[in-house]
């Protein structure tokens, strides 16, 4: 920035520099899902060095994949599950057989999130879901993932973060753009976000009989 403060007289770095919106948007799902009791302070810090500068799964990613151990939320549970299988062979050819057992897909690599990898949370959801029913299979088999059990309910709130994410990894990736210009893009994309929130937000606050769910 400041390199166009020389080629530019009447720019200011200071007050004229625009930080990236698609960064500041990852950093707001951080901090909402931390406020919703679903991330907690201490989550993923380990991984945000070792995965700073590497935005792709890698066998690298495998090898220095954290061992988190926490069990206090639907997401710390699976966090935890997918830094297990990914630190373990054994527990990659236990995993992949009881995918193998409930009829779903074997050959996925389980996706750890990244404080520093936008949408990777939205994606961690994305692949236990797809194989939710051989993770079960898994915890309930391996005496050491019996503590990481998802339950039903559990799974049921995995299900609405991942539905209510989707909003945030479409506009992320639009606003990452390389080949076209983003910033005329930013206000026209936050204001269907945000009303797409308030919906929602009124949809529950509105339904009766809400669950312990929603």
């Amino acid at each position: 920035m400041h390199e166009l403060d020389k080629q530019l007289p009447h720019f200011d770095s200071d007050n004229q520099h625009f930080r990236c919106f698609a960064h500041i948007l990852n950093l707001g799902v951080q901090d909402l899902l931390k406020t919703l009791a679903l991330h907690s302070e201490t989550d993923n810090k380990g991984q945000e060095q070792q995965y700073e500068d590497n935005e792709d799964e890698t066998e690298e990613d495998e090898e220095y994949a954290p061992n988190i151990a926490d069990s206090r939320t639907a997401i710390t549970k699976l966090r935890s599950i997918s830094s297990k299988i990914k630190r373990s062979e054994i527990l990659k050819r236990k995993f992949q057989s009881a995918c193998e057992a409930a009829g779903v897909p074997s050959n996925l690599n389980p996706i750890l999130d990244c404080p520093t990898r936008w949408n990777s949370t939205h994606d961690m959801i994305g692949f236990g879901l797809k194989v939710r029913t051989g993770i079960n299979i898994l915890c309930t088999s391996v005496t050491e993932l019996n503590d990481f059990q998802i339950t039903d309910s559990e799974w049921q709130i995995l299900e609405k973060i991942h539905k209510f994410l989707i909003n945030f990894k479409l506009l992320s990736t639009k606003l990452g753009g390389e080949k076209y210009v983003t910033l005329p893009l930013v206000i026209v994309s936050f204001n269907p976000l945000l009303d797409k929130i308030e919906s929602m937000v009124k949809q529950l606050d509105e339904k009766p009989n809400r669950s312990e769910v929603d």
